[in-house]
């Protein structure tokens, strides 16, 4: 992991998951920031730790040891972006390198069965924000179309920008991505949202949306 960022990353007001971010993020040309939705604590207590993203995307990422948790959400994820359903190790290793990870909603939820609040959309996208002026990302790939327009409601709010944003209607997995561009400290940031990577997850029809809207090739492996 880097970890040049990660004195200013902790003075973050309302940072509870503390983000990953891959030794070759902030040297790339990419510098593609994945964001996801929310953590759940599983019946053996998995997602309390400030340090459960970065346990989770080492988990997911590195040599897959029998009985270790598998995040589906980012299993599906490395599926799309690879375009295949077995991801090799030297492919896995490149996006844990090459990419920024968070959750949005910066408190673990208890049960399944709860749903973040409003406030939590709106507190976690004031937190990815500050990361995003920390880290400066150029692409943006937000896991999940709901919290977006919690992330808009903060414009008035937080010294940021929406650019041309569109909703396309010609939906995937019936859902209607998103894509704009993010305006912060006068440099402009590509993003998309897309469908929530966990289940009823078409990855290659989002793998051809993903590359139709950004340019990869720098991380992705012929």
């Amino acid at each position: 992991m880097e970890t040049k960022f990660d004195a200013k990353i902790q003075k973050i007001e309302e940072l509870y998951y503390f983000p990953w971010i891959g030794d070759d993020f902030n040297n790339s040309e990419t510098k593609l920031f994945v964001i996801g939705e929310s953590i759940y604590i599983d019946a053996d207590g998995y997602g309390e730790d400030k340090d459960w993203i970065q346990i989770l995307v080492k988990q997911n990422f590195s040599p897959i040891i029998q009985g270790v948790l598998i995040y589906r959400l980012l299993d599906n994820f490395s599926k799309a972006f690879y375009n295949k359903s077995k991801v090799s190790q030297i492919e896995r290793d490149k996006l844990a390198s090459y990419m920024a990870f968070t959750d949005i909603v910066q408190r673990p939820l208890p049960d399944i069965n709860e749903r973040p609040t409003d406030e939590d959309y709106e507190n976690g996208w004031s937190v990815i924000i500050s990361i995003i002026k920390i880290i400066k990302p150029k692409n943006i790939i937000i896991l999940g179309v709901e919290s977006i327009k919690h992330m808009k409601k903060l414009v008035d709010k937080i010294d940021f920008k929406i650019h041309d944003f569109t909703i396309d209607k010609n939906t995937i997995n019936g859902v209607e991505p998103r894509s704009f561009s993010m305006e912060i400290d006068n440099e402009k940031i590509k993003c998309i949202a897309i469908k929530h990577s966990s289940k009823h997850f078409s990855w290659d029809t989002w793998y051809n949306y993903i590359n139709q809207k950004m340019d990869l090739k720098e991380i992705q492996i012929n």
